[in-house]
């Protein structure tokens, strides 16, 4: 429905469409609350063998919609070893298998009290995997099972010990999650407002351009200051140009009126002055008669002016026998090789309407026809002796006020226009200057190249700001503290027997290193932590990634660069034996290409305001012990 509200007068509503929006194919089976790292063990105690108290997945589409609401079947959730070597030492759900199926209704699954086999066989601080995987639907689905890592011990008290190390990581990964979502939307918006200052440099350019051909100064235009007063200059001109006195109808117009086009004097304009006065005198019997639209309106005003007021309405015109109004002149048709003296032109080509020019060509096509003017009589006089000899020959008008009707007939005082003193009004208007629509053109230019320039401008300023604020102390802060969570993330995955760390999106050391060599033209390079990261020679991606992270890895304690020399070893691919470990708990959601500034602003000011509530604790106090 769209409404309209002025809050004054109108509170206009329309009728309600109604539209239904329909999600995508599903792209993913995602969990509706993130369940953690479970740990569990073969003890007799039901509380230490529960795999999931209760966990909802859910089939999303590509944009993170939920789908799937005519998708139902069966949901397989199997247990496997996340080495991938041999499954002997497996643990076994409850009755002794390895898989179980639930439901699968609407697109959404629901595992309640999955609980381990008591006394079953696993490997003690071993990683192992539930996949969940969508089976027995009617259409073919494409669905990556979503995989869930849980813990496995022998010992109730070592699982009680790393359930709280577990704890701890699940922290730590919506920590480091909170950062990554602060890092990728400040770059994100700075890519925005880079974005936003080249389009608008861009129009600057293309409306300077257009400047220059119209022979205004670039060099009065160089701040906001000087473009207005250059815009103060050129309206005063403008108005200067309408103002200036020019050749204005006597008559007096009808009333407004929806039926009324006006009267014949009105609706036109001829610039030339010795045109106008011939054209006005030729026509001084139709000056005065006000042209309706309809019959009826005609004979309306004939009653209320008792006959005295000339009529002529519209739709009692015979319009086949107009003139084209692109026709060529009787000389181009007939002898298209003469150049006659005297400039002929058709008269009504002399005319400019103001307003409907379709509904006044048809009233000035009836009432001029093909009338001719040239220069002088003799001019007239030479040119209709020659288009005699093919055809018949228009009335022709002079420049200097001389007349040959149709019929060959000149001379004498009815043939002589009067000078325009004597048309009491009874004139056609001059248009404004061409010099006025210039000046307009110009005024229109110099109004959007001012916009345009302050919107260069402001666009400026805000990259500036939001870069100054990246590269600030307190932002270089998160970045050392986010780094710092990574590292202690992987000390407590490597305490936890995790077949290898958390998959992570990015290096933060890398997303400080593309930060400082996005904005290495504002400021130089300084011996900070962070800004130091920025290599200024090219070099592949895994070079530069390797280099990064051990540059960071100097400035930590020995546990910090152990972890780290470790996590670039398995980043750089020489770790070949560690085999890849899902990372569902620490799925981060790529955020859209593009995004709206505004969009982009509220959800950094989101992440800082979550990251600044979060309580500080030093490095030392998040060591698990």
């Amino acid at each position: 429905m769209f409404s309209y509200v002025d809050g004054v007068k109108y509170n206009l509503q329309s009728e309600q469409y109604p539209l239904k929006v329909k999600p995508g194919s599903p792209e993913s089976l995602i969990p509706v609350e993130d369940p953690g790292t479970p740990t569990v063990s073969n003890t007799k105690s039901q509380a230490n063998r529960i795999l999931l108290k209760y966990l909802q997945l859910q089939l999303k589409d590509k944009y993170g919609n939920d789908t799937g609401d005519d998708i139902s079947g069966m949901l397989s959730i199997e247990v496997r070893s996340a080495s991938h070597h041999s499954d002997q030492d497996v643990p076994c759900l409850a009755g002794n298998t390895h898989s179980i199926s639930v439901p699968l209704s609407r697109g959404s699954a629901i595992i309640q009290d999955l609980i381990i086999e008591e006394n079953t066989s696993g490997k003690d601080g071993q990683e192992y995997l539930l996949y969940c995987t969508v089976d027995g639907c009617n259409s073919e689905l494409d669905v990556p099972p979503y995989k869930l890592s849980f813990l496995f011990y022998n010992d109730v008290k070592k699982q009680s010990q790393m359930a709280a190390l577990s704890k701890e990581r699940d922290n730590l990964l919506g920590v480091i999650r909170t950062y990554r979502s602060l890092f990728d939307t400040t770059q994100q918006l700075i890519d925005e407002l880079k974005l936003s200052v080249k389009e608008a440099e861009s129009d600057v350019d293309r409306i300077r351009s257009d400047l220059r051909k119209k022979g205004i100064l670039l060099n009065q235009l160089s701040s906001l200051i000087n473009i207005d007063k250059v815009i103060t200059e050129r309206s005063r001109g403008r108005d200067d140009l309408k103002d200036k006195p020019r050749r204005i109808c006597g008559l007096t117009e009808p009333a407004k009126d929806p039926n009324i086009l006006g009267k014949i004097a009105h609706l036109a304009m001829i610039e030339d002055e010795d045109c106008a006065r011939v054209l006005s005198w030729h026509m001084s019997a139709d000056m005065d008669c006000i042209v309706t639209m309809t019959t009826a309106k005609a004979q309306e005003i004939h009653g209320q002016t008792g006959g005295k007021q000339q009529l002529l309405p519209l739709d009692s015109i015979y319009k086949k026998n107009l003139p084209d109004w692109k026709k060529p002149l009787p000389h181009v048709r007939l002898r298209p090789n003469w150049h006659p003296k005297g400039n002929p032109v058709y008269a009504r080509d002399l005319l400019s309407f103001p307003s409907q020019p379709d509904l006044c060509k048809i009233v000035f096509g009836m009432l001029l026809g093909d009338t001719v003017i040239l220069d002088t009589l003799e001019d007239a006089n030479r040119y209709r002796q020659e288009i005699v000899k093919f055809t018949h020959c228009p009335t022709i008008l002079t420049r200097d006020g001389e007349r040959i009707r149709s019929n060959g007939k000149f001379g004498g005082l009815m043939n002589k226009a009067l000078p325009i003193e004597k048309l009491r009004g009874a004139i056609f208007s001059a248009p404004l200057p061409r010099q006025y629509y210039d000046a307009v053109l110009e005024l229109e230019l110099l109004q959007n190249y001012r916009q345009a320039f302050l919107k260069h401008s402001r666009a400026k300023d805000e990259l500036h700001d939001q870069t100054k604020i990246q590269n600030s102390p307190e932002m270089k802060a998160k970045y050392k503290e986010c780094q710092e969570a990574e590292d202690q993330l992987e000390i407590i995955e490597s305490r936890l027997g995790f077949s290898r760390p958390t998959a992570r999106t990015n290096s933060t050391a890398e997303v400080v290193q593309d930060s400082n060599l996005h904005n290495n033209k504002r400021r130089p390079s300084n011996a900070s932590t962070i800004s130091s990261l920025a290599s200024p020679t090219p070099d592949t991606p895994k070079s530069k990634r390797s280099r990064v992270i051990n540059s960071t890895s100097q400035q930590h304690s020995p546990a910090t660069t152990k972890a780290t020399t470790g996590n670039t070893r398995r980043k750089s691919g020489v770790d070949k034996t560690s085999p890849a470990k899902p990372a569902a708990a620490a799925t981060t959601v790529t955020p859209p290409v593009r995004m709206s500034t505004r969009r982009a602003a509220a959800e950094s000011s989101l992440a800082w305001e979550s990251l600044r509530k979060r309580p500080r604790r030093s490095l030392s106090d998040k060591s698990p012990h």
